[in-house]
């Protein structure tokens, strides 16, 4: 399960072919892949991943139409208060 945003349609993408950033790499070496998935029902906790992730990999929540792959990034810790 994600959250809606994180689901997205590249420009060059036909209709209804949804993709996800996932964090690769290691370390402080991290950067972004494109991840064409199968979604399955849509509730209030977001959307099912039917396929094209595994358990565990880390995905873009936010942003998701202003990526692109390769980008370099770092994970964001959520502070107390924020």
């Amino acid at each position: 399960m994600v959250p809606v945003e994180a689901v997205f349609n590249p420009d060059n993408s036909p209709r209804n072919e949804p993709h996800v950033w996932v964090v690769a790499g290691k370390g402080d070496d991290l950067h972004l892949e494109d991840r064409k998935v199968s979604v399955g029902q849509v509730g209030t906790e977001g959307v099912a991943i039917v396929s094209g992730l595994t358990a565990g990999e880390r995905v873009v929540t936010a942003g998701v139409n202003e990526l692109h792959a390769g980008q370099p990034v770092r994970i964001w810790t959520r502070e107390r208060g924020l």
